[in-house]
């Protein structure tokens, strides 16, 4: 059985990012974004993903924005100016596990405020897993209070996953990713050997001039939409008998 979770990154960052998921998962193949508390455009986006229905989990983020908390509760975590640290400047940093998780507990609770209840979650910049196991740690316990899964990239978060009966896929694909992406790249996965459910991470989106100031990565979201909108694709998810599910499905 080879079942695909296909999950946006970045809903709420700006507006067009926001439109571009959407666009993608009414016309596409994207079942499945993850909400930016942090964005610039988050609650004009949280009330577009509640009209739309998109399942949405919860981007937790360290390294992107004001945090949702007071700075001075949180000071191992944000610059001189209140916003997050440059994810650069996050590895070997002094960060406080209590700061990570009164922060991460605040995004949770302005998405519930928003009217959505986040069915995963997932990091901006895969912050719950690279700063070490009190971090994982932390995105672990809050999962599990939740009762959503947790994505993992790697071996270890799997493990972690699976020793504390959290839900996770099996496989997790981030290859999908560049300004040079097309849609025979997006079957080239499909097509690749894999079994289970499997998280294909994309971040599609239409350009504005927003995008430019909040991302290192802009015109690349563009080519990822039209891969994710092209007919070829969902012809191959249909040859291939794969089904498309989200997260509330494993």
């Amino acid at each position: 059985m080879r079942a695909l979770i296909v999950n946006a990154d970045d809903f709420a960052l700006t507006h067009g990012t926001s439109i571009g998921i959407m666009w993608a998962f009414r016309e596409g193949i994207v079942t499945s974004t993850t909400l930016m508390v942090t964005g610039d455009d988050f609650a004009q986006s949280a009330k577009l993903a509640r009209f739309a229905g998109i399942p949405a989990g919860l981007h937790l983020c360290l390294s992107y924005g004001r945090p949702v908390s007071r700075p001075e509760q949180i000071s191992s975590l944000v610059d001189d100016k209140g916003f997050f640290k440059n994810i650069r400047a996050l590895p070997g940093a002094p960060i406080q596990p209590k700061h990570v998780e009164k922060e991460w507990r605040a995004q949770i609770a302005a998405l519930q405020a928003s009217g959505i209840m986040p069915d995963h979650l997932d990091s901006h910049h895969h912050v719950h897993e690279c700063l070490g196991s009190e971090i994982l740690e932390i995105s672990a316990r809050l999962a599990k209070k939740l009762k959503v899964p947790l994505r993992q990239t790697c071996a270890q978060t799997k493990e972690h996953c699976r020793e504390k009966k959290i839900s996770t896929t099996d496989v997790f694909c981030g290859d999908f990713y560049g300004e040079q992406m097309n849609v025979h790249n997006l079957l080239t996965i499909f097509y690749s050997d894999w079994e289970g459910v499997m998280e294909l991470m994309c971040h599609p989106g239409q350009h504005d001039t927003k995008i430019d100031l909040s991302s290192s990565y802009s015109r690349g979201r563009e080519a990822e939409l039209r891969a994710l909108l092209d007919p070829a694709a969902i012809r191959a998810i249909k040859e291939l008998d794969i089904k498309l599910i989200n997260f509330q499905d494993i």
